[in-house]
């Protein structure tokens, strides 16, 4: 696994899925602010923070039907 691995995963994630890179990038300033991450994010927690991030935005999903 190279060292940027993680870095490269989210610049990957800008040109797919914009929104998702934006809460990802949120949610790790948050982190680093409140010092519960004070290192490098590797590739592992970056797909992790991902998976979680996905999930919420699963559950928040809103659907209409149409008669």
């Amino acid at each position: 696994m190279k060292p940027n691995d993680a870095r490269e995963r989210l610049a990957r994630i800008k040109l797919a899925k914009p929104e998702y890179a934006t809460s990802l990038e949120n949610q790790l300033i948050g982190l680093a602010q409140s010092r519960r991450i004070n290192e490098k994010i590797n590739d592992e927690q970056l797909k992790r923070l991902l998976q979680q991030l996905t999930q919420t935005q699963r559950e928040s999903k809103i659907t209409f039907k149409r008669r």
